[in-house]
């Protein structure tokens, strides 16, 4: 992947931090402890899919791109 494409892709996945940001505090307000856990676990999920899936391959190639925490 060009350079070009690995910044979008790298911006476009940061930019979902802040509506993952939401889903995550609507999730901390579901009363039943089971179902929450659930909940919390499907968006640990996507969080270790977006970093492990995109975040962590462009890494691989563009070290610099690697956001910091």
């Amino acid at each position: 992947m060009d350079r070009t494409v690995a910044e979008r892709l790298i911006s476009a996945v940061l930019a979902l931090d802040v509506q993952l940001g939401d889903v995550d505090r609507v999730v901390s307000e579901i009363a039943d402890e089971h179902e929450r856990a659930a909940y919390v676990d499907a968006l640990g999920n996507v969080f270790r899919l977006l970093n492990e899936g995109f975040i962590r391959p462009i890494a691989r190639n563009y070290p610099d791109l690697e956001p910091e925490d």
